[in-house]
């Protein structure tokens, strides 16, 4: 009989072969997924203080006055840097979600809570078993 494992990966070797060989890539992205989301998290809360810190010891941010451009070069940094930092905290709010979501779908039916490393061992367990 066939599995429905077995369709899926039948229809990846005829649409995308090169998914075949992910588990070969994922040896070194498992080094790379070490990388905490809380040391990018406290690097963006870091520039945002920096920031406002910049904005509160340059005065008069905003137009030039007196032939003097960089109040307002500093002010279009200013706001373009607080604009980023706001993406940013949306985008890693997003990846936080989505971080939960598939860690819980990875723990479902287990008592033991999912790793990051543990999606990297499901690939690298699976895949090479239907390479051709």
């Amino acid at each position: 009989g066939t599995t429905l494992l077995d369709h899926a990966v039948r229809l990846l070797s005829r649409n995308a072969p090169q998914a075949l060989t992910l588990d070969l890539e994922l040896a070194a992205m498992e080094k790379a997924q070490r990388l905490v989301t809380d040391d990018v998290n406290n690097q963006m809360e870091q520039l945002a203080k920096e920031t406002d810190m910049v904005k509160a010891k340059v005065p008069n941010v905003g137009p030039a006055c007196n032939g003097d451009t960089f109040p307002s070069v500093i002010g279009d940094f200013l706001l373009t840097a607080a604009a980023k930092v706001i993406t940013m905290r949306a985008l890693s709010k997003k990846f936080e979600e989505a971080h939960k979501k598939l860690f819980a779908f990875l723990s479902y039916g287990t008592k033991k809570k999912a790793k990051p490393e543990d999606l990297f061992r499901i690939f690298a367990t699976i895949l090479p078993a239907y390479r051709a």
